[in-house]
């Protein structure tokens, strides 16, 4: 919706890594959840329920869209019959999974509170590599910890000599039937993921040869970017994301290679503008249209940089800030009348 130039969008080097380290873990995790960690036995039924409603429901799609594709190529009676039938169990099974997914969520939020999961005991191990949550981040890793993450990814996977790392934790509590190289299979390939996206991002970051990339820097930065990209795929991790899309479709070699590197700039403009478009998108967030939201989103921005209105805003804020300077001032007027007051009555009641 937005009519900008693609070949003018700037790949932000922070937020892409973190986005990108953000959606592995969370895979990773999910992975747990879904197939791995032995829940207790109410709780492993709950988590079976989701898994038969959401292959239900696919079932139930690909069925629809048989049926669809029947009655457009020859529309009788009966292919109408059926895209019916097929719609109403499409509907029935979407209903059912989004129930299910429901109880599923609230289970697994219970479950990942306490002590004994897996999730709980995944924290002293990113602790003991320097990585921490960040509660200004909704509990999520920052750039900072998430470059620690890339980098210290074989050791939080398989430890080190002193300590333990995720294998053997979700080896202790798998569920029976899974064998020991499977779950070491997956988790060297989640390992390998965030070492790939490491060299991609060291590549871009970490120009040691002089201003501007080298040939073979170049080179180096499209293998890892074809590797990590190819090994993506191959787990069949979400795609849908504009980082991922910024990263591997071409935007951020096209920019190396065209402008010799990218630039670094401070992010506060961006994460203020971040709040402020968050503000006006839980604001207008009762619109059920989604161009109908966006397009009322856009009229209080032009609203709020008019300037008729900045100049009313100016004012209202160059008022209070003068009746907070008089408040101030009066407080700071009545302590010193309240020194001196105590100064001579400790001068009145001295006894020579």
């Amino acid at each position: 919706m937005l009519d900008v130039d693609p070949q003018r969008l700037l790949v932000p080097t922070p937020h892409c890594p973190m986005g990108l380290v953000d959606k592995a873990l969370e895979s990773f995790k999910g992975w747990i959840n879904l197939h791995v960690e032995d829940l207790g036995t109410n709780s492993n039924q709950t988590r079976q329920t989701y898994q038969i409603a959401t292959r239900s429901h696919a079932k139930a799609t690909s069925n629809l869209h048989a049926a669809t594709m029947q009655h457009q190529g020859n529309p009788t009676v009966e292919t109408r019959a059926a895209l019916k039938v097929a719609a109403e169990a499409r509907k029935k099974a979407r209903q059912e999974e989004s129930k299910s997914k429901s109880n599923y969520d609230e289970m697994m939020q219970r479950h990942d509170a306490r002590s004994t999961s897996v999730a709980q005991r995944f924290e002293p191990m990113f602790r003991r590599c320097g990585v921490k949550r960040e509660h200004c981040h909704g509990g999520k890793f920052n750039g900072v910890n998430c470059v620690r993450i890339m980098e210290k990814a074989v050791e939080l996977f398989d430890g080190d000599t002193n300590n333990e790392g995720f294998v053997h934790e979700i080896k202790r509590s798998k569920l029976p039937a899974l064998t020991d190289v499977g779950i070491e299979t997956t988790c060297n390939l989640f390992a390998r993921l965030l070492r790939l996206l490491d060299c991609v991002w060291s590549a871009v970051r970490g120009i040691d040869s002089g201003l501007l990339p080298t040939l073979q820097q170049i080179d180096t930065l499209e293998k890892a970017l074809g590797d990590c990209k190819s090994l993506w795929l191959q787990m069949h991790l979400s795609t849908l994301q504009p980082k991922w899309h910024l990263t591997f479709d071409g935007h951020l070699l096209h920019q190396i290679r065209k402008h010799g590197g990218l630039a670094d700039k401070a992010d506060d403009s961006i994460e203020f503008e971040h709040q402020k478009l968050k503000r006006l998108r839980d604001r207008h967030r009762s619109i059920p249209s989604f161009k109908r939201r966006q397009s009322c989103i856009r009229k209080e921005i032009k609203r709020q940089r008019s300037p008729a209105v900045k100049q009313h805003v100016d004012a209202y804020h160059a008022k209070i800030n003068n009746l907070n300077r008089k408040r101030h001032a009066s407080v700071s007027l009545s302590v010193k009348r309240e020194t001196k007051r105590v100064k001579r009555e400790a001068v009145i009641h001295h006894s020579p």
